[in-house]
């Protein structure tokens, strides 16, 4: 036996030493026991799926989990996300704790989930609200991979994604949309127009290399209380004033008017009044078009939110917001209020 091995100092390291794996031991147990007790009673595939989802970073979802009533918030939140992305991280949108949700903050989770320039192939995973009815509306719009009943004609979200304008969808929406509404199938030429309008707008707000590639995303939901359908609308492009069509049409009227302030931008492209009298060739009608939809009340509460600007044209209400939007989303809801015709 080596000398060392017998002297009084590596006697006392080596007692020291074997305590502490003993101590280390029991609390491994001890942590293994408590661990069975939480447990007890639990499915063992929902252990699994507990076990897996610890791979993933747990962020925290605003209560108000609306994109047009809580703008700034949800795009903070978007951009937390997008940081553990970048860094390679999965992520779990954690839903439970919401307490108010609209369809415009689903279509934009929809389109930021699902969009792979986006996600980078890193998992994400989500879970559900504990509300029982914000958990339904989850639920129905398959966000999260499982898909409500698109025929239920009391509370549905009805989900498209496509590259160009499509007639046979916009006609479809429309269908199912009066007849919850007006009680039958109706036409609504202003929402036609609208939804026509949004999609072929798609491609205008694209980057030139990125035209016919783009996609956008459209929810439809039917507020049951109130007994009205909501249309959210996004595309994740670049925005209307980052658009390369919209960059001529900014230079002129700060030539023109002096107007830098998109805000106000967006005033002129809705109204039309200072292109018309300057003959500045501004050839996107969209926007105006979808304007005099609301003007003509076709539908009611349109919403527009792109770059740095958040619009509510029925209060005409233009806000700078803190927090960029690298796309355009719009909103309006149809109600009985609304005109049609059978």
């Amino acid at each position: 036996m080596k000398k060392i091995y017998t002297t009084t100092e590596y006697k006392k390291r080596n007692k020291k030493r074997a305590k502490d794996r003993i101590k280390q031991t029991l609390l491994n147990k001890a942590k293994a026991k408590t661990k069975r007790k939480r447990l007890m009673g639990i499915p063992i595939v929902l252990q699994r799926e507990q076990r897996d989802n610890d791979r993933f970073e747990s962020l925290k979802a605003p209560a108000n989990f609306s994109f047009v009533e809580n703008t700034v918030e949800i795009l903070t939140y978007f951009e937390t996300i997008q940081r553990y992305i970048n860094r390679r991280k999965p992520v779990l949108i954690n839903l439970k704790d919401i307490t108010n949700l609209t369809n415009d903050a689903i279509v934009l989770l929809l389109a930021f989930i699902k969009t792979p320039k986006i996600t980078k192939s890193v998992p994400i995973r989500g879970n559900y609200p504990k509300d029982v009815i914000l958990k339904k509306i989850f639920q129905e719009s398959g966000v999260f991979g499982v898909n409500g009943n698109e025929n239920e004609p009391k509370n549905y979200i009805l989900t498209r994604q496509n590259k160009k304008a499509e007639g046979g969808i916009a006609n479809e929406l429309i269908k199912r949309a009066t007849k919850i509404v007006f009680g039958q199938e109706a036409r609504c030429v202003g929402v036609y127009r609208a939804l026509m309008e949004s999609m072929a707008n798609t491609c205008y707000h694209a980057k030139p290399q990125q035209i016919a590639h783009e996609t956008w995303w459209l929810t439809v939901y039917h507020d049951k209380v109130h007994n009205k359908v909501s249309f959210a609308f996004i595309d994740l492009g670049v925005g209307i004033f980052k658009s390369s069509k919209m960059t001529g049409f900014r230079e002129k009227l700060t030539s023109f008017f002096g107007i830098t302030d998109n805000r106000d931008v967006l005033k002129e492209i809705i109204s039309g009044r200072k292109m018309s009298s300057t003959k500045i060739p501004y050839r996107g009608k969209g926007l105006p078009n979808i304007y005099k939809g609301l003007e003509r009340n076709y539908y009611s509460n349109l919403k527009i939110i792109s770059n740095d600007v958040k619009a509510d044209l029925t209060e005409n209400n233009y806000e700078k917001i803190s927090k960029e939007f690298n796309g355009t989303f719009l909103y309006w809801e149809l109600n009985n209020t609304n005109r049609w015709t059978s």
